[in-house]
């Protein structure tokens, strides 16, 4: 990528959304950083020494789609392209189990986790379109691959965001364009204070995240995720598009070139149902691609 990429990233004023800036910002990058008060943050804090030159921050609501087209046009108005979209900004939303959280409260969650997604991916489109050329990452989490009680609406929201993310890669592809979701795991961010305020209405995951807190064990390192980044936007991950990747467990770092091709080649590290259709492919590669081992 060239040194001259301009990156937007929502949700650039958390923890996970400013370690990957930072990261970005090492590969002499200029990012547009995103949040609902994005204005306010002091950026050398944020993001590190000598920030300032490369960071732009950016009030925008994602779950608003107007404020999201303008927040594009703006980026690409003002430097005159858009080549990476990094989509971070998320909530966990009504917390409580399916019997005590109301419709219309439970719906709240999808307007950021997915419906702020699809806005940024929508309006950044035609950009990359253009130049032929550009990567999205979107930020899944807990749910996207299994139940998560309690949390049934951010959970839900980001398996749909995982979907939509290997869909919209699909119909991309020969436009010159990637797109990726990613896992964090628990990283110990803001969101958990929202956690732990729900005391009682989080179920097993607030003694869980309370004992984390308390010992600090337990948790993700957000630089896990920003390596992932990192690993997709300029080491030997560039090839992957439509994949689910995990930060934490998927052993990324240490792929060797014939791995990250068969992966490349197949539906591995993507959300499916376990069936035979499925599997037949997977059970075919050599043991060891992707530290799938056969059985």
């Amino acid at each position: 990528m060239s040194a001259q990429g301009v990156a937007v990233i929502t949700g650039a004023t958390g923890v996970i959304g400013s370690t990957i800036a930072r990261r970005l910002l090492a590969h002499d990058m200029k990012v547009v950083a995103v949040a609902r008060h994005a204005k306010g943050a002091q950026i050398e804090r944020l993001f590190g020494e000598g920030a300032t030159a490369n960071v732009v921050l950016c009030d925008a609501d994602v779950s608003d789609a107007e404020q999201v087209r303008e927040l594009m046009a703006y980026t690409a108005g003002a430097f005159g392209r858009l080549d990476v979209l990094l989509n971070a900004a998320g909530t966990y939303g009504a917390i409580g189990s399916v019997l005590e959280v109301a419709p219309g409260t439970w719906k709240a969650a999808f307007d950021t986790n997915l419906m702020g997604c699809y806005s940024c991916c929508h309006f950044a489109l035609p950009y990359m379109v253009a130049a032929k050329r550009g990567r999205i990452i979107n930020v899944a989490g807990g749910g996207s691959t299994g139940p998560l009680d309690h949390f049934s609406c951010y959970a839900a929201s980001k398996a749909a965001l995982a979907r939509f993310t290997d869909t919209l890669a699909s119909e991309v592809k020969e436009m010159g364009i990637v797109a990726n979701a990613i896992l964090p795991g628990s990283v110990d961010s803001g969101m958990q204070d929202q956690l732990l305020a729900a005391g009682a209405r989080a179920g097993a995951w607030y003694p869980k995240m309370k004992r984390m807190r308390e010992t600090g064990e337990g948790f993700a390192a957000a630089s896990l995720t920003a390596d992932l980044v990192e690993f997709l936007l300029f080491g030997a991950g560039r090839v992957l598009s439509g994949k689910l990747l995990s930060a934490r467990y998927d052993g990324f770092a240490s792929w060797q070139a014939a791995e990250i091709e068969a992966i490349a080649a197949t539906e591995l590290f993507a959300l499916r149902r376990m069936d035979l259709v499925t599997l037949k492919p997977i059970v075919s590669l050599e043991p060891g691609i992707g530290r799938f081992e056969k059985k």
